[in-house]
């Protein structure tokens, strides 16, 4: 039996489940892997039987160290110090190619999002964020000169999306010269100045831009 998408939902009390889902011989043929679960022991797991992963989503997810279990979002240093980290491990265990993080709006933590640019691997093309996150964090996620990642796809989906993320997006575009699609989700409604960025977007810089859209790209 070949197994190609597992998707593994998992209260922090049973920390041990899906390290031994991943652990098992069906968990090799895996191309896809959806986590609510990051923890030292389930990376190495990764690390060593899921050498087929290409695409990973994270949903609404812990993050635990030893005795230390953190939401995505935990502001204490060193909370945030084990998170950076063991997102960093993670995404470079693998050949990542797609990475999605899905953060209910309903979660405390929605308007938070814990990954920096340096943890995004080179190999990385495909970026969806269903989330929240500040113009400031979303601008050091793309723009800063850590990020390897040759973004071809974003899809961005968030409530209160605005000018400010647009034009951030629109830097991207023009400073890093991967971007050809960038899906809209969370919003149908844009002022006049919201409008000039995103055809800016289309006719300065040829890139895709789709109104409404959240969902697997294949580009």
């Amino acid at each position: 039996m070949r197994l190609k998408s597992l998707n593994i939902g998992c209260s922090p009390k049973n920390s041990q489940i899906p390290k031994l889902i991943l652990e098992s011989l069906l968990s090799t043929t895996c191309q896809e892997l959806c986590l609510d679960l990051i923890t030292p022991e389930i990376i190495n797991a990764i690390k060593n039987r899921c050498q087929n992963i290409t695409t990973l989503k994270l949903r609404d997810y812990f993050i635990s160290n030893d005795d230390i279990i953190t939401t995505e979002s935990s502001s204490s240093s060193s909370s945030s110090s084990t998170s950076n980290s063991l997102l960093y491990n993670l995404f470079h265990a693998l050949l990542l190619e797609r990475l999605t993080v899905i953060i209910s709006p309903k979660n405390s933590d929605y308007e938070e999002l814990n990954i920096h640019a340096r943890d995004l691997p080179s190999s990385c093309w495909y970026l969806e964020l269903q989330c929240g996150y500040s113009v400031r964090k979303l601008c050091e996620l793309l723009l800063s000169d850590e990020c390897v990642a040759p973004i071809r796809v974003l899809i961005i989906n968030y409530l209160r999306l605005d000018i400010s993320h647009l034009m951030i997006v629109r830097d991207f575009a023009m400073v890093k010269g991967t971007l050809k699609y960038f899906g809209i989700g969370g919003r149908n409604d844009f002022d006049k100045d919201e409008l000039d960025v995103i055809k800016e977007l289309q006719y300065k810089y040829n890139v895709t831009v789709n109104y409404n859209d959240v969902g697997d790209i294949m580009y």
